[in-house]
């Protein structure tokens, strides 16, 4: 009864923290916050095609479904839902500290858990992820259970609590498709966790060669991955279907687009067509067969050719595009990005973070763009992800193979890379506590798709490495606990990701839990002190508290100013829902003093909080 009121009590004061936040800023009626915004308006895009029975980026599974389907209940099409859709993300924050500390409290004891959990429902971090309709919120739940329930398996696994654990893994990789790694590491060390439990002899192996044990082993391990595929396996169906009928050509149509084709054929339409030629058009796929194959002609009759030739599909089209069309991979596991976003990630213009460099880069046009019809070549690339476009079909499918091959040319440079990738990592795992994030301010810059983290500055480097050393010494102090390396575990795979892919800070706002966890089992140590010291320190650690959320009453009472690039902030986003720049935000009380001139950014002085 004591720990149910304790988790409902940490529940009500992470949801307090969190409504307050979002209340203080004229954001809050947006279907994301200034302090991240991210992919907010693309899943409501998703949503509303859900609710009018509409496919959604044609059908096709470049992103994960899960975000989508959890707003859908809440969601009527209605401009006044959005607060209701962004009171389910502070739901689902609060919930989620809330769990952590039960799952603390139960591997760690109550002193950590309190601990934990209190520091966890004043997380900027945290708080700034539950702020926006994304996915990092939800998933965040998904992982804290699955951590929670892998630490149960571990000792007791039978075979319901297996399939639930497989379950959840599934519905995690439906919000956030690289929790994959994850999901593999965590059971890989449950199988390890079941082959070291203390048993009874063995008995002698069957005549098929496996012990009971290990056939256990397989049984449990098998359950798990059983519950997994049984979730996954209606959206595969649906994706791996939406991906066959855009692979032969059902598409929608755009009128402009066929009409400019319908132009250009008719304008070549006495180009004669050598033998094979036709067959070498009908082998290119066949949602771009039409506009590549008047491509072709159009450059031959534009180079003086009265007929098109077999081998003109592979030259042209290689020469002007730098490569020949293949169709869309037929079963991607759950959505089809990877090789998209690795080949985005790991590039010569890659930033670290979230880049377009890739795809905005000209095509090749060998010979000269005047070897190639003007109108045709104009423009070029398109401002978005075209299929139709040959540069960005090759990326989507090879940008695996690409990226792979730029590391091997330029290990050093990629190096670099990482090293910037994980700076932006750094930065969005070691932000303050409270609405202003102290220590440190929560002016900064938000990078593309990301949230709003503290320029660097000494105070930032001073409170990155206090709060790192605190998780540190933390985890050395419970490294005999078994119950450990699954949160280390989440680390590692979120760390892999961003050495893999992109750096994000909201990403490593991800991991709060992991490094807020390590600060709680240091910080236990000195308050399981005898007597005054003790309570000494208990009293500190409850009054940082509480004059943390009495600023939050002030924060929210005064209402906070938001400035995006110098532009004040009023009832609307002065920037288009697509926007992928890099833009400095800043915060000021309503009524406080400008930041002072000369003030050192991210040291704690500047007063544009």
């Amino acid at each position: 009864m004591r720990t149910a009121l304790l988790a409902i009590g940490l529940f009500v004061l992470a949801w307090s923290f969190r409504q307050l936040y979002v209340s203080a800023t004229p954001d809050a009626g947006w279907p994301y916050a200034v302090v991240y915004k991210g992919d907010a308006a693309i899943w409501l895009d998703h949503v509303e095609a859900l609710r009018r029975g509409e496919r959604f980026e044609q059908g096709l599974p470049l992103r994960p479904p899960g975000m989508a389907w959890l707003l859908r209940p809440f969601w009527n099409g209605e401009l006044e839902r959005i607060r209701v859709l962004r009171g389910l993300m502070l739901v689902l924050g609060a919930a989620s500290v809330a769990l952590f500390f039960l799952i603390v409290r139960a591997r760690f004891g109550v002193r950590a858990g309190l601990i934990a959990g209190s520091l966890a429902a004043a997380s900027t971090g945290l708080m700034s992820l539950s702020a926006a309709l994304n996915n990092e919120t939800p998933y965040l739940l998904l992982v804290l259970a699955s951590i929670g329930l892998a630490q149960t398996v571990a000792v007791s696994p039978r075979l319901a609590g297996l399939a639930v654990f497989g379950a959840l893994q599934a519905t995690a990789c439906l919000f956030r498709v690289e929790h994959a790694l994850f999901a593999l590491l965590l059971t890989g060390h449950l199988v390890w966790r079941w082959t070291r439990i203390s048993a009874a002899p063995e008995a002698p192996p069957s005549h098929g060669g496996a012990t009971p044990r290990s056939r256990a082993i397989a049984t449990r391990a098998a359950t798990i991955a059983l519950a997994s595929f049984v979730v996954l396996v209606p959206w595969h169906v649906s994706a791996w279907g939406a991906i066959a009928r855009f692979n032969a050509g059902e598409v929608p149509k755009d009128p402009r687009a066929e009409a400019a084709v319908a132009r250009i054929e008719q304008s070549v339409a006495e180009l004669r067509w050598e033998d094979g030629a036709r067959e070498a058009s009908a082998a290119l796929p066949a949602f771009l067969r039409r506009s590549a194959t008047a491509f072709v002609r159009a450059t031959r009759a534009h180079r003086g050719e009265t007929s098109v030739r077999a081998e003109d599909f592979d030259s042209i089209l290689r020469a002007a595009f730098g490569s020949v069309p293949r169709e869309l991979d037929a079963w991607p596991f759950i959505t089809s990005y990877g090789a998209l976003n690795f080949g985005l990630a790991n590039h010569p213009l890659a930033s670290g973070g979230f880049s377009r460099a890739a795809l905005d880069e000209a095509p090749p046009l060998t010979g000269g763009s005047e070897s190639y019809p003007p109108e045709l070549v104009r423009g070029l690339p398109p401002p978005n992800l075209a299929f139709e476009y040959i540069p960005h079909l090759a990326l989507f499918n090879h940008g695996y193979s690409r990226g792979w091959a730029w590391i091997r040319s330029s290990p050093g440079s990629f190096f670099e890379l990482v090293g910037a990738k994980l700076g932006r990592f750094l930065a969005g795992a070691t932000l303050g506590f409270g609405g202003d994030g102290r220590p440190l301010r929560a002016s900064g810059v938000r990078n593309a798709v990301d949230l709003v983290v503290p320029e660097a500055g000494t105070g930032t480097l001073v409170w990155r490495i206090f709060l790192l050393g605190l998780a540190g010494v933390g985890f050395f102090v419970a490294r005999p606990r078994a119950a450990l390396v699954p949160w280390l575990l989440f680390l590692a795979a979120q760390l892999a990701i961003s050495v893999l892919f992109f750096g994000y800070a909201r990403q490593g706002a991800g991991v709060s839990y992991v490094l807020l966890l390590g600060a709680a089992l240091a910080l236990e140590r000195p308050c399981l002190l005898a007597g005054r010291a003790g309570r000494f320190v208990l009293g500190g650690l409850a009054l940082i508290l509480v004059s943390l959320f009495v600023l939050e009453l002030e924060r929210a009472r005064t209402g906070v100013e938001i400035h995006i690039d110098g532009r004040p902030v009023e009832g609307f986003d002065p920037l288009p829902p697509g926007d992928h720049g890099e833009h400095r935000i800043t915060y000021r009380r309503r009524g406080a003093p400008r930041s002072v001139p000369g003030s050192i950014p991210g040291s704690g002085t500047d007063s544009g909080r």
